[in-house]
């Protein structure tokens, strides 16, 4: 019956008013002569309305003429119809193709850029997101595959920021951050330390005692500018008072990165047999809709799996999944000392780029290697100058002299 209704409005079927004294006779030949009418109603005695299709009108009349009843149209149903409308309305047939094709346009741009956790009055964030291509206008596609690497680079520039998340939902690019609580700057005395290891190259002191001299080498935690200054009275005494120490030192602060590097490595190589499978998950279960190409079953292979569509109710999730499989050959390679070499010492700047600070150049970088069978050991050493200062607030005990206690801030 469903299925009888489907193919009716495919076909285009048609609402029918009749009148007449033998409208039971006319059923009963319609019946007889293979005519399907369904949706049969009586609202009076020698009236009936009823659905028809539209090659079943036709082998109609003749009935109507034997049994001498009148048929009205009342309405007309349907596929076919429902074209034949659309297609006089032209200018309302351009302007809906014009409105799905703009649809479809708009919808693979980047439409509303949004961050959320902090205010960017500046527009600071706002100015780098749109050096990564991330703009109003910006292509949905060109920014899927580099979200991990947008990201990244986020966390790198902005060591204020706690946590870092990117997200492209439909039109809207969301950048979710939380900042990190900094400790307000300390009101009472306070000494400044040493926060890395270094060689002091310049020294600038605004409030305090220096207890350390251009050139002396440092650790971390040492005393740098003690919180505390000599002041003498118009009588000659001399006396201590407590304060804040205020001022920055510059230091020249290595990074060593060491890593190494097999000469022999195994490397794998895609093969032509290839193999697509759509699955449907349900309440944690795959189902296979359809696949089509072959892959030998012992043979190894790698899995590319993609959601496509996921559901919204987490308690009964509905995902539609993709996997690309590619059968896959396992091949050894022995590289040369330089190709090794290379590869190691992209290894280590890339290692190097994360640990030192932003926006600080490179005073003096050196290298060494060594090989030691198939491996390669690689040493990279970066010096910058960089600030090092950090403050720490002191305590006095009673009953001691100045200093006497120090615990961190």
């Amino acid at each position: 019956m469903i299925w009888y209704r489907i193919l009716a409005f495919l076909r285009g079927y048609l609402v029918l008013t009749v009148y007449g004294n033998s409208l039971v006779k006319l059923v009963n030949l319609a019946m007889a002569e293979g005519i399907y009418l369904w949706d049969l109603q009586r609202p009076g005695k020698d009236l009936i309305r009823v659905k028809v299709g539209v090659s079943g009108l036709r082998a109609l009349r003749p009935l109507l003429q034997r049994t001498k009843s009148r048929a009205r149209i009342r309405r007309r149903r349907g596929l076919p119809f429902l074209l034949q409308k659309i297609l006089r309305r032209r200018f309302w047939l351009a302007g809906m193709f014009l409105t799905i094709i703009a649809l479809f346009f708009f919808s693979g741009m980047i439409l509303f850029v949004q961050i959320d956790g902090v205010k960017d009055t500046d527009g600071r964030l706002f100015a780098e997101l749109k050096q990564y291509g991330v703009g109003i206008g910006a292509r949905r596609n060109r920014i899927i595959g580099r979200m991990e690497e947008i990201e990244r680079r986020l966390r790198i520039n902005h060591p204020e920021l706690l946590w870092v998340d990117v997200e492209l939902k439909g039109v809207l690019f969301r950048l979710r951050v939380i900042p990190r609580k900094v400790p307000p700057a300390a009101s009472g005395p306070a000494d400044l330390v040493a926060r890395k290891d270094g060689r002091i190259t310049r020294l600038t002191v605004v409030q305090g005692t220096p207890q350390v001299k251009e050139g002396d080498i440092v650790a971390r935690g040492d005393l740098l500018i003690a919180g505390y200054s000599m002041i003498k009275d118009l009588d000659g005494s001399v006396f201590w008072r407590e304060l804040p120490a205020k001022g920055r030192v510059e230091a020249v602060v290595g990074y060593e990165v060491t890593t190494m590097e097999p000469l022999d490595l195994w490397v794998v190589r895609p093969l032509k047999n290839r193999k697509t499978v759509f699955w449907l998950r349900w309440r944690g279960r795959l189902y296979p809709i359809f696949s089509w190409g072959k892959i030998k079953s012992p043979a190894l292979h790698c899995l590319q799996r993609k959601c496509l569509k996921t559901g919204r109710n987490p308690w009964d999730l509905v995902e539609l999944i993709k996997d690309d499989i590619t059968e896959v050959k396992w091949e050894h390679r022995r590289l040369s000392v330089p190709e090794a070499l290379a590869r190691a010492r992209a290894a280590c700047q890339q290692s190097l780029r994360r640990q030192v600070p932003d926006k600080t150049k490179p005073q003096r970088v050196w290298e060494d290697w060594r090989q030691e069978g198939r491996i390669l050991y690689y040493r990279r050493v970066v010096e910058v100058v960089e600030e090092i200062s950090g403050i720490r607030r002191r305590e006095k005990e009673s009953g001691s002299g100045i200093g006497s206690k120090t615990t961190e801030y």
